[in-house]
């Protein structure tokens, strides 16, 4: 856009009146060294603009004033020097532009817009970039003019004293001004419960709407010191907003708690005079804190535009009227009249949306960063719960899908259709084709594709990085690869088959020792490229893979630590790093994300490197402390026992299923509605950690994975008040409520059904704020169980027809993967086997051992070495052995080598009763044989007749499923089928179904005999006859009649 040289502004002459203002026009001025050239869009008024007009301000003003202190506008030039800034941001100037500290001298108060310096009702001015800050994208430039003096104060009132204002606080705020307006705003963001008082029920009723918890009338009630000790039960609140004076002063200090404190900034009640000195005595008494503000600083107004971004929805400025520039004598009078609600603004042009600012419309585009609008937009596709089960209806699902997109699209799609092609978007027949574009990449994006945020970014749009997020795939395409490692044959309950597959299934998904090698090593190269350029970096890894918590396809968070970085801008710094990692050879691209609340950079290493996703951010420290107390829990919570233990086998199992399980949704990132990594371990500690029988230590949580598999799921996803209660695990785990500490609204609403975690390393920050979409986790969670349960209830009748002899032989195989109960609601995806196949090819490689000059830590087992032949005796080849793969089939029952020897003595399938009775006496023998080994060498048990596995003695109860381990049956396969008749009474009998009316049976076990017992009763003897009565052999089927 053009600058023109000469602008309009308003001066004051002469002060003593609203009507001595009038309108001149002066050059635009050029932007010095540090400066920028501002172009005003809207302007604010205060009652401290009134009084300098009126001649009634202490200090007075300079001759020819432009006055007014509060604008908001758009760089349209930039001074030698400037980096901070560009042309086109959007920016508010502080109110004292030399204030970055919290102590206000005479000096900082001499550049004070708008009285001792000329003020901002101008079309152009130059400013300083120390002073300026960046509008928050939601607000409007009427919106944002209302926030350098009013906001800011009331913000230093609440947050810049001696006791920061926290959730579950109270505050009292006198008054409905610009000021008092605010500070209800910032408390009901803040999560305080707030008190306000007026005069007039009009202005109350709106300070209701605004999310204040009690509203008094002081002409109705003039004792409402007593009303305020009534409503916080006698004891008083925690902080005053008082804006009063004399007149109020007194009452403020009866209304405050013992150690409360008041802050004063004002005198609206009465003329300036001595305070009465009976407020001393109870000053004293309450040992109560009395604070003075003047503004505050340019850092509080940083601080208040983050706070206002994260809580769009109750702190959006409240404006009473807005004028046109030519009727600024309108605004001041308004102002005067005292008969305005909130905000009187002066516009100071009519605002022509540009091409680079296509999602800013201050009039149309507010609905677009509506949170509302978009809470549910991410998970169109899964609102309800879709089981990862052998059964699925894809129509259904489809159509569901489909019908939610549908309903659900994102606000700045709806922006983008609501004001058709004035943003030059193309015609709305090539908004209705499907693009045949690349889809943006998600990290980093806000909204549609078009109209939306975009970020520097460097890297090449054939060779983006797989989409992340969503992965689930239709029931063909998911695979259970660790229940080849489950042994099914000696589970004799459904819970130990849970156990040992839950077992399994972390065994296989945690990281494999060449999976950690090679991330480590790729952190080396990135270490020595970027201390190549900032030679006091150091790369710290954080998140799940500092933890060893990380799924096959997860990334590697790091940070960098550089107090030379800290110098500079974080966005120069970001693209100088970009730079290097790129020429460094590690990846072909790099995402640059500078816009972000926490800018990072964003790449994949390139395939020789293993293509590992990598997010690299600059001195943020959070994450490695969060990652030093997860490792600290790890490492305490152990079941009985388990001393010897590194960490937590039922921790680490419940945190990897559960990532797996959400991110196979699309609901493990925060940015999404979901869980993020972090919510999710602090979930699984609660959970162990309230856990009754683990924290009396009645159970040792290693040994009963299965049952903690359900009873998590149940919990989280049926049983848990999410309305009233929230987690803490800080000091051994604990619950609290909600409403005590605030959480229980947020952005003036009710969180129902919303999760609330303490932050372990903040106890005044919930980490699962920004998962707005919990219910629908909940929901899925919720499912998962009922999944499960079914699984389990089919699972138990297969157990029960083997224990009963219910088994019907259907083929002569099946595979592990039928018995799976896991495998019902996750599974594997072929992308990620292919991505360890990959790694396990670039360790094998060595092509990053060999770039850093390094070796592998991984030992490999030593080699048996050969027996050398004596002397005189000629060396013989080594039988080569090779392993066939297999997928395992479970076997329920064996022969051993005597049957397959009389494979050998039949005769075209036929053997006669002699032959049959030897080899029925060669098996016998052999299970003599067996069953005397097992005799000579008993299992190790203790005194108290428990088995013993290490230091540790299995408990008995509900969730004692350590069983002593039996000879594996190798042979044909048989199976189950359940019958309806089967019930929970029989579980845990083993009765022999014997052949009826034969007098050659051996005998029946007793009820409730154990297996050991019932064998033992029967000889070896008896058995061998009654087989031997029936005169067939192993290969029955072959004998002749």
């Amino acid at each position: 856009m053009s600058i023109p040289s000469v602008c309009k502004q308003y001066v004051l002459p002469k002060t003593g009146s609203i009507d001595n203002l009038i309108i001149t026009e002066t050059s635009v001025p050029q932007p010095k060294a540090g400066e920028i050239l501002l172009k005003a869009h809207a302007v604010s008024v205060q009652f401290r603009d009134l009084m300098v007009i009126n001649n009634t301000y202490p200090g007075g003003c300079i001759p020819d004033l432009v006055p007014c202190s509060d604008v908001a506008g758009e760089i349209v030039a930039l001074g030698p020097g400037v980096t901070d800034f560009k042309i086109g941001d959007r920016v508010s100037p502080n109110f004292v532009d030399t204030l970055h500290g919290d102590v206000i001298t005479t000096d900082l108060k001499a550049s004070a817009l708008g009285a001792p310096v000329h003020g901002t009702l101008t079309e152009y001015r130059t400013y300083p970039t120390h002073t300026l800050v960046k509008i928050p994208d939601h607000l409007s430039y009427e919106e944002a003019s209302t926030l350098p003096c009013a906001a800011v104060t009331a913000y230093n009132a609440l947050m810049g004293g001696f006791s920061p204002l926290k959730a579950g606080d109270s505050i009292l705020v006198l008054g409905t001004g610009s000021v008092s307006t605010f500070a209800l705003q910032i408390g009901v963001a803040s999560g305080a419960s707030v008190i306000v008082t007026s005069s007039s029920d009009e202005k109350l009723q709106v300070a209701k709407r605004l999310g204040a918890a009690h509203v008094i009338n002081y002409k109705t009630t003039p004792a409402w010191e007593e009303e305020v000790m009534r409503l916080t039960n006698g004891r008083g609140v925690d902080q005053v907003v008082e804006v009063g004076g004399e007149a109020t002063l007194d009452k403020s200090i009866a209304s405050v708690r013992m150690g409360g404190s008041v802050t004063v900034m004002g005198g609206l009640a009465g003329a300036p005079g001595q305070a009465p000195v009976s407020i001393i005595p109870s000053a004293l008494f309450k040992s109560l804190k009395l604070r003075g503000i003047y503004v505050g600083s340019v850092e509080q107004f940083k601080n208040l535009g983050r706070l206002m971004a994260a809580n769009p929805e109750v702190t959006r400025p409240l404006i009473d009227k807005v004028f046109p520039f030519e009727q600024a004598k309108e605004a001041f009078k308004r102002l005067s009249g005292q008969a305005h609600i909130g905000k009187v603004v002066i516009k100071m042009a009519v605002e022509i949306p540009s091409r680079r600012h296509k999602t800013k419309r201050p009039e149309k585009g507010i609905a677009s960063t509506d949170t509302k609008s978009t809470a549910d937009a991410s998970f169109a596709d899964g609102s309800d719960f879709i089981a990862l089960g052998p059964v699925s209806d894809e129509d259904e699902e489809d159509a569901a899908r489909d019908s939610h997109s549908r309903r659900d699209r994102k606000g700045k799609e709806r922006e983008r259709e609501q004001f058709g092609d004035e943003d030059g978007g193309g015609s709305r027949r090539e908004r209705r084709e499907p693009s045949t574009s690349p889809p943006p990449l998600p990290s980093g994006s806000r909204g549609s594709a078009e109209g939306a945020r975009k970020y520097d970014l460097v890297f090449d749009p054939e060779d983006r990085p797989p989409p992340r997020g969503r992965q689930r795939t239709d029931v063909t395409g998911r695979l259970t690869p660790w229940v080849d490692d489950v042994d099914w044959d000696v589970c004799k309950t459904p819970s130990e088959m849970f156990h040992r597959e839950v077992k399994a299934f972390v065994k296989w998904i945690a990281p494999t020792p060449e999976e950690d090698e090679v991330r480590g090593l790729v952190l080396q190269l990135i270490t020595r490229c970027v201390t190549r350029s900032y030679a006091d970096a150091q790369v710290l890894p954080f998140g799940s893979y500092a933890t060893k918590l990380y799924l096959p396809l997860g990334d590697i968070d790091l940070v960098i630590r550089s107090p030379s970085m800290a110098y500079h801008n974080p966005k120069t710094v970001l693209h100088s790093l970009a730079a290097t990692i790129r020429n460094s050879g590690l990846t072909h691209k790099v995402q640059v994300i500078a816009k972000a609340k926490v800018p990072i950079i964003k790449f994949v290493t390139t395939g020789e490197y293993g293509r590992l996703n990598v997010d690299i951010s600059i001195n943020q420290e959070n994450g490695l402390v969060a990652g030093e107390m997860i490792n600290s829990f790890l490492r305490e919570i152990r079941g009985g026992g388990a001393a010897a233990r590194n960490d937590c086998l039922a921790l680490r199992a419940l945190v990897l299923m559960t990532k797996l399980f959400l991110s196979q949704r699309g609901m493990n990132e925060v940015f999404t509605g979901g869980l993020g990594s972090y919510a999710i371990v602090c979930l699984v500690i609660s959970f162990l950690q309230m856990h009754p029988q683990i924290r009396f230590g009645l159970i040792d949580p290693d040994e009963n994975l299965g049952v903690l598999v359900m009873e998590f799921f149940e919990l989280y996803g049926t049983r848990f008040n999410y309305d009233d209660v929230g987690i803490s695990v800080r000091e051994g785990g604990a619950y609290f409520s909600k409403r005590q500490r605030g959480w229980d609204f947020r952005n003036g609403q009710k969180r129902n059904g919303m999760l609330s975690i303490e932050d372990p390393g903040d106890p005044f920050n919930d980490i699962s704020a920004g998962s707005y979409n919990f219910p629908n986790v909940r929901r899925h969670l919720g499912g998962a169980h009922e999944v499960l349960t079914a699984t389990i209830y089919l699972r138990a009748g297969i157990v029960e027809s083997r224990k009963h002899g219910r088994a019907l032989k259907l083929r002569d195989r099946y595979d592990a993967e039928d018995l799976t109960i896991l495998g019902s609601i996750l599974g594997i995806t072929q992308e990620t086997i292919n991505n360890r196949t990959l790694i396990k090819e670039v360790f094998d490689g060595g092509a990053l051992h060999r770039a850093l000059g390094v070796t592998s830590k991984i030992v490999r087992p030593p080699s048996e070495p050969e027996e050398e032949p004596e002397e005189g005796e000629v060396p013989q080849k080594k039988k080569s052995r090779k392993k066939k793969k297999s997928k395992k089939p479970v076997s329920t029952s064996g022969l051993d080598s005597a049957a397959d020897r009389s494979k050998e003595s039949s005769v075209n399938g036929t053997r006669t009763p002699d032959e049959n009775k030897e080899i029925v006496e060669q098996i016998w023998a052999q299970a003599d044989q067996n069953s005397d080994t097992d005799i000579a060498a008993p299992r190790d048990v203790d005194e108290g007749g428990g088995q013993k596995r290490g230091n540790h003695v299995s408990s008995e109860g509900r969730y004692a499923i350590v069983s002593k381990k039996r000879r594996r049956n190798e042979g044909s396969v048989v199976t189950f089928t359940a019958a309806a008749s089967d019930s929970a009474s029989d579980v845990g009998k083993e009765d022999v179904a014997p052949p009826a009316k034969d007098s050659t049976k051996p005998p029946s076990k007793r009820a409730g005999m154990s297996r050991v017992s019932s064998s033992s009763s029967v000889s070896s003897a008896t058995k061998r006859d009654y087989w031997l009565s029936k005169g067939v052999g192993p290969s029955s089927p072959g004998v002749s009649p």
